[in-house]
């Protein structure tokens, strides 16, 4: 098991360098592709989510007197 979480945290610290290699040798990130609707709908749904995992209580009281 140990073996197995050593390999993952090797992965997950590439993973999550390969970003920032990129932006010190001068590359800079990449343009972000698509639709401007769908990167508008991207933009929404994480600020719904966002705010959703930040005030969840009121939502979570709501849901459950509607189940009643």
């Amino acid at each position: 098991l140990a073996v197995v979480a050593t390999l993952a945290q090797i992965v997950a610290v590439v993973y999550y360098l390969r970003p920032l290699e990129r932006f010190f040798r001068g590359e800079g990130a990449p343009e972000p592709e698509g639709p401007p609707s769908l990167l508008a709908g991207a933009m929404a749904l994480s600020i719904l989510a966002l705010v959703f995992g930040l005030y969840a209580s009121p939502f979570l009281h709501w849901a459950t007197g509607n189940v009643r």
